[in-house]
C-alpha cells in the first residue's frame, strides 16, 4: 500500500510540473467526451450505500492519449467508516477509441470503449466489490448547437463468477447487465461547462429486481487555460439508494 501511495504522489507531482510547462497552442475542450487528452484527474470523494455503509477516499485517474486512442488507469484508495478499514477499491482500466469527430455536423462524434474492473481490496472489509467484470460501450455525439450537445452512451457489463463462490454470496455470481446514459453537455462559457446525465441500469438480465435509475451532474471550471480544471460531481441512484459526491482537480499534460 505504501508503494502505491508513493507512486500516486509522484505522478501528481509529474502532472503539475508538466501541466504548467504546457504551451497554449492546443485548445483543451473536455466538454465533448470524444476529445481525448493526456491528463491526471484527482478525485476526493464520499459515497453512501443502501446498507448504511459510508466510504470516503481519494480516486487517482491517469489518462494517456495517442492520436485517436486514450488509455485510462483508475485507482481508488478508500476508508470504510463502518469497518474502519483503509484499502484499494476496484481498479479500473479503460481503452477508448474515437474513429470519428466532426463537430460541424449533427453527428459530431463516435467512440467505442472497453472497461476492465479488477477488485484490489478486501470485500469482507467493505473496501472492494470482490467482482471482476468487463464492460464494452459505445458513445455518439449529437450537436444541437455550439453550446449544447447530446451524448447517448450504451454499455454492456459482464460480471465473472467467483471460482471459489460460497453459496449465498449473490454478489459473486455471473451476471449480464446493461446501462443507458444520455449525457447533456452544456457550455456556459469558455471556462465553464455542465454535464447532466440521466441513466437507466439493468444490473442483471436474470431479474428485474436489479433494475435501477438515476443520474449524474458534473460542474467544471477551467481555472488555468489548457492546464488546470476544477469541478464537482454527484451521482444518485434511486432503487439502490446510492449517492456519491466528488471534488475534482485535473491537470492536462
Amino acid at each position: 500500500m505504501k508503494k502505491v501511495v508513493q507512486c500516486v504522489l509522484c505522478l501528481m507531482v509529474f502532472g503539475v510540473s508538466n501541466g504548467y510547462a504546457q504551451s497554449d497552442e492546443k485548445v483543451i475542450d473536455p466538454s465533448k467526451p470524444t476529445n481525448v487528452y493526456t491528463r491526471i484527474n484527482n478525485n476526493f470523494e464520499h459515497t453512501n450505500l443502501k446498507d448504511g455503509t459510508q466510504l470516503t477516499g481519494y480516486r487517482f485517474n491517469l489518462s494517456y492519449a495517442v492520436s485517436d486512442f486514450q488509455t485510462t488507469l483508475e485507482i481508488p484508495l478508500l476508508y470504510n467508516h463502518t469497518t474502519q478499514k483503509v484499502g484499494m477499491g476496484d481498479l479500473r482500466l479503460r481503452t477508448f477509441y474515437v474513429p470519428y469527430t466532426d463537430y460541424s455536423k449533427t453527428l459530431g462524434g463516435l467512440g467505442i470503449s472497453m472497461d476492465i474492473f479488477a477488485p484490489m481490496g478486501n470485500r469482507i472489509e467493505g473496501i472492494s466489490s470482490g467482482n471482476w467484470s468487463i464492460s464494452p460501450g459505445i458513445i455518439a455525439g449529437i450537436m444541437i448547437s455550439d453550446s449544447y450537445s447530446l451524448w447517448p452512451i450504451l454499455s454492456y457489463r459482464y460480471q465473472f463468477a467467483d471460482p471459489n463462490l460460497v453459496e449465498g454470496r449473490a454478489q459473486n455470481i455471473e451476471k449480464h447487465g446493461m446501462t443507458f446514459q444520455l449525457m447533456n453537455s452544456i457550455n456556459i462559457s469558455e471556462k465553464i461547462y455542465l454535464l447532466v446525465t440521466p441513466m437507466l441500469i439493468q444490473n442483471d438480465f436474470a431479474t428485474m429486481q436489479s433494475f435501477d435509475y438515476g443520474g449524474e451532474v458534473e460542474f467544471n471550471y477551467m481555472l488555468l487555460k489548457n492546464k488546470l480544471q476544477v469541478g464537482c460531481f454527484s451521482r444518485q441512484l434511486a432503487n439502490s439508494e446510492y449517492s456519491s459526491y466528488r471534488l475534482m482537480l485535473r491537470f492536462f499534460l
